[in-house]
């Protein structure tokens, strides 16, 4: 992966010492707004007041008139913070500058400020650990910072509404360093703590059911895949939901999930066993992830039986045509420098080595970057 670090600004160090020094300062006196999906209306609505709670079990939210609204939260679709701490809004124009050394320390002074309310200090923890994120896909030494920070979140606001983002993005980054079966391990214990649990979304546990049974997959765990694809498939029958980009999310999912036992007989190296149902699938299923997934195994089916003219045209489908996964993009141009690899010769080891270096410069923040 490049690496683009960036220096601190003079200025940037000189207000950072400013406010370290008057934690209690706020960048401004206006009221938090909460964006959620209503599901009584099913229509998005606007709330504004006071937060005095934002955990897993419920928002509650005090308006100017003294009305309380306890919100599910697991309806809320974002948070704008009105009072925060300066160090919080600096830290954010210097992340988005990519000034990630000086905004990191602004964003961890204000997750450790005790005078301030410990929803915005968690929220600032969780900002600090998807800039980690964010720095990594840059230097990938960043990458484990990111479950570091992860961790500390989890220590100190476990029961936080941002915890299974959180808990998702720690598995992420784990899978990104080269370690899947950790990847494979976070994302089940993500998927088992918040199956039918109170505050966590039915779609973020289907989805971290699918992203642990991936992850088995590159872990070369057959059973675990096979297991996990069938629990996933399960969680996104599960899923009712009347917003659209839900119901997008959850018919995707579960076409890729169907896929479970071809995809188990890959990760155990049985490429025959899957063609026969791989090449239908490509074929018949519905939705563009499920034919996108159906036809990157089939590469890998094919190239496991050395078939490379199949492989490089199932994994030149997916490069090309499968916008509905940067994963599986990128996945399918590492695949087709495999082709070019195992085909031999200094051209196609220079062809394979331009499919690698645009993994490593467009999709740094996908699992095949670790290739």
């Amino acid at each position: 992966m490049r690496s683009n670090p960036k220096r601190p600004l003079t200025l940037a160090a000189l207000a950072a010492s400013v406010f370290l020094a008057s934690s209690s300062a706020f960048a401004q006196t206006s009221p938090d707004t909460v964006y959620r999906f209503n599901p009584r209306t099913k229509r998005s609505q606007t709330l504004q007041g006071t937060i005095s709670v934002d955990s897993l079990e419920n928002v509650v939210l005090t308006r100017s008139d003294g009305k309380e609204d306890k919100l599910d939260p697991t309806t809320v679709l974002q948070i704008v913070w009105g009072d925060i701490p300066l160090e919080f809004e600096e830290g954010r124009k210097l992340i988005k500058r990519e000034d990630y050394s000086a905004g990191l320390e602004m964003l961890r002074a204000a997750a450790g400020d005790s005078s301030v309310r410990e929803s915005v200090r968690a929220a600032a923890r969780h900002e600090s650990a998807e800039a980690l994120f964010a720095w990594g896909a840059q230097d990938a030494a960043h990458l484990t910072d990111v479950v570091a920070e992860a961790e500390r979140f989890l220590a100190d606001f476990p029961q936080s509404r941002l915890v299974p983002a959180v808990r998702s993005l720690k598995a992420r980054a784990t899978w990104i360093t080269g370690d899947a079966a950790s990847a494979r391990d976070g994302f089940r214990a993500l998927y088992e703590a918040g199956n039918g649990t109170p505050g966590y979304s039915p779609i973020v546990v289907a989805e971290a059911a699918l992203s642990a049974a991936h992850a088995a997959v590159a872990a070369s765990d057959g059973a675990g895949a096979r297991e996990l694809f069938t629990a996933a498939e399960a969680a996104f029958g599960a899923v009712t939901s009347e917003r659209d980009a839900v119901q997008l999310r959850t018919t995707n999912g579960a076409d890729v999930a169907s896929l479970g036992s071809s995809l188990a007989k890959i990760a155990e190296g049985d490429f025959g066993g899957a063609l026969g149902t791989l090449e239908r699938a490509a074929n018949s299923k519905e939705t563009t992830a499920g034919r996108g997934a159906a036809r990157l195994a089939l590469g890998e089916a094919h190239l496991g039986q050395g078939n490379h003219i199949e492989a490089e045209l199932a994994f030149a489908w997916v490069a090309a045509l499968d916008h509905s996964s940067a994963d599986r993009r990128a996945n399918a141009l590492v695949g087709l420098a495999r082709v070019l690899i195992a085909r031999g010769g200094d051209e196609a080891t220079n062809a394979a080595r331009e499919r690698l270096t645009t993994v490593n410069r467009a999709y740094a923040a996908t699992p095949a970057a670790a290739t």
